[in-house]
């Protein structure tokens, strides 16, 4: 299963550079093979497991598009919601595997967020994701159940190893 090709574009034509989604910086093209031949292994375990829902929770629709279209290529099964109140719907509904948090929401404050989805369910993973990292977030984050906190601009592989490490 190969990777996609970052240089997709949203409606607006802007693609996945505009919002920091971009590969890292391999100074040996060796280097990056090896890498992402151990991602698409990754993938293929969880995918074969079953294991194959995320939920994003961010008020940016643009970057939640080009991220469904990325993991939707990948073989996940991926919905994406604006709103806090929204999130906590879909994810009344469904049953998530991993559900990616940005900190900062319409109505509601991420981390807050995490902590009623923990309380749902024990069994979910769940990745915070900001723009504006601070320690204080991070510990709390961690403290209230997180499996990962990650940094914008995303990086796609980093993302990607993130959500199948949880799993």
């Amino acid at each position: 299963m190969a990777l996609m090709n970052v240089n997709n574009v949203d409606k607006n034509n802007r693609g996945f550079s505009h919002y920091g989604l971009g590969k890292r910086n391999y100074k040996d093209a060796k280097i990056m093979e090896n890498h992402i031949k151990e991602l698409e292994v990754l993938t293929e375990k969880i995918i074969g497991k079953g294991i194959s829902r995320l939920l994003l929770i961010d008020d940016d629709q643009n970057f939640c598009q080009l991220l469904q279209g990325y993991f939707v290529r990948l073989g996940f099964k991926f919905d994406y919601a604006l709103t806090f109140e929204t999130g906590l719907k879909k994810f009344e509904e469904k049953k998530y595997q991993v559900a990616l948090i940005d900190i900062v929401l319409p109505n509601g404050d991420g981390l807050d967020l995490l902590s009623l989805l923990k309380e749902k369910s024990a069994d979910v993973k769940l990745i915070i994701t900001t723009g504006y990292p601070s320690l204080e977030n991070q510990v709390r984050a961690m403290a209230l159940g997180a499996c990962g906190f990650i940094e914008k601009p995303i990086k796609l592989d980093e993302l990607t190893e993130k959500v199948l490490r949880c799993l």
